[in-house]
């Protein structure tokens, strides 16, 4: 007879190991399949990393960085996707500072205790942050975050994500992780108590930043005038908004609540998978009634 034991109901990516055991009768022995929980390397997938670029086109060598950027990603908007070209954009080839090499990226959807009201499920979000990027050949999706026990901090995921990533030993220089962001992570710095003084020491310190321009917010005075801050203006990397795109996944959102479309804010199969799903309220029946009406008017 087999058996299956799921040790673990949570994990989204796991492998099951079979194993022997006595029968209950003694006299023979059944094969049991037990769910096996993934290690972080399972978790955090480099097959998305790339060669690098600059450095073997040039003489002189950049260090390697994988961009991270950690969100809700409910739903992944076209606007989660752009902000990392852009950022790779600036860092490699537009930087007037120090450049560097991005040989990757990953997206790291929170974990469901983050406690955010708009949140669904881990495992649809991150669906659709795999089916957003099916298409890159670089930005990878990591399921580390919604497969802890709890919510994790951004410094500890970015520390673990640069540990992992180390460990493969595909380069022949290290990796660093920087933390890809928007403005308002730069602004909840200041809102007391939210953040750890050494968590922001070792992210905006350590590890560094790269945070994508809000356009009426001057970044480089906020972070001048900052006691803390303006310690680590060095590693704080400031992407220019050249094309402005402020795509809300809270207005999405109404929109599906209200069935109304949503092309061209998200991936069509991110749109398909919320359709099929019936994710933020939006309803086939609705849907369906409401082109039946339009028909039958027009």
């Amino acid at each position: 007879m087999l058996r299956i034991l799921l040790m673990d109901v949570n994990v989204l990516e796991s492998e099951l190991t079979t194993i022997k055991t006595p029968s209950d009768s003694g006299k023979s022995t059944e094969e049991i399949s037990v769910q096996k929980k993934p290690s972080d390397a399972d978790l955090i997938p480099i097959n998305k990393l790339t060669k690098s670029t600059l450095s073997d086109s040039n003489s002189q060598s950049y260090p390697l960085v994988v961009l991270v950027a950690c969100g809700s990603y409910s739903p992944i908007t076209h606007m989660h996707l752009r902000i990392f070209e852009q950022a790779k954009n600036y860092l490699m080839y537009e930087s007037p500072y120090q450049k560097f090499d991005v040989v990757g990226a990953l997206l790291s959807p929170v974990h469901d205790a983050y406690g955010k009201k708009s949140l669904i499920r881990d495992l649809h979000r991150i669906n659709m942050c795999k089916l957003a990027t099916e298409d890159s050949s670089w930005i990878a999706v990591s399921s580390w975050e919604i497969s802890q026990a709890g919510w994790t901090t951004t410094a500890e995921t970015l520390m673990k994500y640069q540990t992992v990533l180390n460990s493969s030993h595909l380069y022949t220089s290290d990796i660093r992780v920087m933390l890809l962001c928007g403005a308002d992570v730069v602004e909840s710095t200041k809102i007391p108590d939210l953040w750890r003084p050494d968590h922001i020491k070792l992210i905006f310190g350590t590890i560094g930043v790269v945070v994508i321009e809000r356009i009426g917010l001057d970044l480089q005075v906020l972070i001048e005038q900052d006691p803390v801050l303006s310690l680590y203006k060095q590693n704080i990397h400031i992407v220019p908004q050249t094309i402005i795109n402020n795509i809300s996944a809270t207005s999405v959102r109404n929109l599906l609540a209200n069935n109304l479309s949503v092309k061209y804010l998200l991936p069509d199969k991110v749109i398909k998978y919320i359709e099929d799903n019936e994710l933020y309220g939006y309803s086939k029946k609705v849907a369906e009634q409401r082109k039946q009406k339009y028909i039958t008017e027009c």
